[in-house]
């Protein structure tokens, strides 16, 4: 039975009693009876903000069929998916950067799920998406309820986290989980199932405090759930961390194989529209010399086929075809993906320039709305002219391949992490760029609209 207590209040003697599934809540002197049922929504966006569903959806939506299966066959892959001894409760991919780790953590989130409904059985799959952009709300008392609140999303609130929330309410006004009620929570959750797999990607992105974290509380989980299973990717340099964490982890390098960056060619090389701008014999050269020349970043081939189907004519295709495949790294594509953005006629230099900008300098994620308007500011002006406001079409198109737009939420990115990185190793590439965010801003809030 559920435990139930009792309050006396005034001296009239009227009781108000509470149990676990319910509270009466006087609203204008009409008693509201609220289920437990009724407060879990607002239970779950207590427990964290995060929506690494969304997150996932995104990339799922990017994926290009047939690509990272290689994965499933491997003996650590199968190990990790079969034995149920819990010798080997932990995978940690590491590759460096663009090199497919994010890719792979959706593919073998997607598999897992997929299996877990053929199954039938209580098994639930939990994931996040760690996020460079996202540093500031991807704490790890954040993270943490994002994996609790993936784990009792459908079915009843657990009693301990019902109890937790009406305390919270009730203390300062309403406070949020501590971290400590978190750990607990989250073992008491995992433990109520059968089986529970655990994806967390790109933990390099995390800041180190919260990796630490955040790892130290998936230890201490694992401990206690023998049926728990981890799936790890990060860059190398995060390895000392997770092995620190996981001694025995099973490690697999993550790099691109042949016949992956074949199927992405063909599938780029299918979908061109570009009409009379391709032959048999450059279509060949593509998918013979790519896979040869730079094989090891899949960001690469990605910004490699782009730059070249960008073009319109067959020799043009043919001569970005010989100077991408002489590019070494992911650098060398940025800066020479550069060169072409300002080597664009008119006015669409300076427009893919300052997008980068603002996205690169922003303190949040920007909306394609956001971004649109600040780059139809004019400096000195008394009103937004509208008609000066760029499309975000136009913005994507002019950064040739560096930004994208997430549809849910809708924001504005740059095409990679490295891309963040390579833009604030080079700070000429901007004059002042705090400086002239600032103007626009403070022009934009002058505006006689506003």
């Amino acid at each position: 039975m559920d435990p139930i207590y009792s309050q006396r209040s005034g001296s009239g003697g009227n009781v108000n009693s509470h149990n676990i599934n319910s509270c009466n809540k006087i609203i204008n002197n009409t008693i509201v009876h609220n289920t437990r049922a009724d407060d879990k929504p607002q239970i779950l966006q207590w427990l964290s903000p995060l929506e690494p569903q969304k997150r996932h959806q995104q990339i799922c939506d990017k994926r290009h069929e047939g690509v990272g299966e290689w994965i499933f066959g491997r003996d650590e892959y199968l190990k990790w998916r079969t034995e149920n001894d819990g010798s080997h409760p932990v995978i940690f991919c590491e590759g460096d950067p663009g090199v497919g780790k994010t890719h792979l953590s959706s593919l073998v989130m997607d598999r897992l799920q997929d299996e877990a409904v053929r199954s039938q059985r209580d098994v639930k799959v939990i994931g996040l998406y760690c996020d460079y952009l996202d540093r500031k709300e991807q704490t790890v008392r954040n993270l943490l309820g994002a994996l609790l609140k993936q784990v009792v999303c459908i079915g009843d609130i657990l009693d301990d986290i019902y109890q937790a929330f009406e305390a919270a309410q009730g203390y300062l006004g309403g406070t949020g989980p501590q971290l400590s009620q978190l750990r607990q929570m989250l073992k008491t959750a995992i433990a109520s199932r059968e089986q529970v797999f655990i994806c967390v990607d790109a933990l390099d992105e995390a800041s180190p405090e919260h990796r630490v974290d955040l790892l130290d509380a998936l230890r201490e989980v694992s401990r206690e759930s023998p049926s728990i299973r981890i799936f790890l990717t990060g860059r190398p340099f995060v390895r000392r961390d997770v092995e620190r964490c996981f001694p025995g982890v099973q490690v697999i390098s993550v790099s691109p194989t042949t016949d992956d960056i074949k199927a992405y060619l063909t599938m780029k090389l299918d979908k061109d529209t570009v009409h009379g701008a391709m032959d048999n014999r450059l279509r060949e050269d593509i998918l013979r010399i790519i896979p040869q020349k730079i094989s090891e970043i899949f960001l690469l081939v990605s910004l490699s086929i782009e730059t070249i189907l960008g073009e319109t004519t067959i020799s043009k295709r043919r001569k970005r075809l010989n100077e991408m495949t002489k590019r070494q790294n992911v650098g060398d594509v940025y800066t020479a993906t550069l060169e072409r953005i300002k080597a664009q006629n008119g006015s669409k230099s300076r427009l893919a320039m300052d997008a980068l900008m603002w996205i690169s300098h922003s303190e949040r994620p920007l909306e394609p709305d956001e971004l649109c308007e600040a780059l139809g500011v004019e400096l000195g002006t008394p009103d937004l002219d509208i008609d000066n406001v760029p499309s975000i079409r136009t913005i994507v198109e002019c950064s040739l391949g560096l930004i994208t737009v997430d549809s849910s939420p809708s924001e504005v990115r740059l095409v990679h992490f490295t891309l963040q990185e390579y833009l604030h190793a080079n700070p000429t590439l901007f004059q002042g760029p705090h400086s002239k965010m600032a103007e626009v801003c403070l022009t934009y809030l002058n505006f006689n609209s506003i």
